[in-house]
């Protein structure tokens, strides 16, 4: 129920479904005074979740920053990466990845110069339709691919969100979590949710931050007025890591 249920959150926080909203009923309400208000709402709402600096500003705000590679230990047991950067297509048996990629391209990229021993992919099925295609899996059948040996690929495979990434890979690696040594690798913005979700399981891990997003431009009126269609759309994923995580405190997962 609650995986649904966040499917459904995830839908209504959208700000382009908000200004759609607000423009349907401020179009076919009848009453002037209310017909104004809600139009000119719609459009305030559109142009500000356009605005890229108030983008960047709600991103810096929330995600997590890198660690300085000194703090970071030599070697590790293992590099655990959370899922939600790939998809696959069955019809034409094609795995495709998205924005978040960098969380598997660093961490091959580690486990050449020697920083893991093993790579953990954490990530079941997202899907609430095609629920049997399970990220990990394909996921590894693309390592192995790339010549890295099927011995040093561990996957948790059953695991539909941040908590139950965590929960069901404390469960694989039982009494080896107390004896070894983990880096956590994800998105910036996912970071302070995944993190307080491992320790919360006893999963005490180092983070590795990849995706981080950085940027004031110097004064552009591009930057700091004009809208812009991508940025709406990047501020449903703002939410879903804020909500989320106040979601997750609340459940007690954190």
């Amino acid at each position: 129920m609650f995986f649904v249920l966040s499917k459904i959150l995830s839908f209504l926080i959208n700000p382009i479904l908000w200004f759609l909203v607000l423009l349907i009923i401020g179009l076919f309400i009848k009453k002037r005074k209310a017909k104004k208000t809600l139009l000119i709402t719609s459009f305030v709402v559109l142009y500000l979740f356009s605005n890229k600096f108030l983008l960047n500003t709600a991103i810096n705000l929330w995600q997590t920053k890198p660690v300085d590679e000194k703090e970071l230990k030599e070697k590790y047991d293992y590099g655990i990466v959370l899922g939600g950067f790939s998809s696959y297509e069955e019809e034409i048996e094609t795995l495709n990845f998205n924005d978040a990629v960098d969380r598997i391209l660093v961490a091959v990229q580690l486990y050449h110069e020697g920083r893991i021993k093993k790579i953990l992919i954490s990530s079941g099925s997202a899907n609430i339709f095609n629920s049997h295609l399970k990220e990990a899996d394909y996921v590894k059948e693309f390592l192995i691919s790339i010549k890295i040996p099927e011995k040093d690929i561990v996957i948790e495979n059953q695991s539909k969100n941040t908590f139950e990434n965590a929960k069901f890979t404390a469960e694989l690696l039982g009494e080896k979590k107390e004896k070894s040594t983990f880096l956590l690798i994800t998105s910036s913005m996912h970071m302070k949710r995944a993190k307080a979700c491992f320790k919360k399981q006893r999963v005490e891990a180092d983070i590795y931050v990849v995706d981080y997003l950085t940027g004031f431009e110097d004064f552009d009126l591009n930057f700091y007025f004009f809208p812009k269609f991508d940025v709406i759309l990047a501020w449903r994923h703002v939410f879903h890591e804020i909500i989320g995580y106040y979601v997750y405190k609340k459940r007690g997962y954190l």
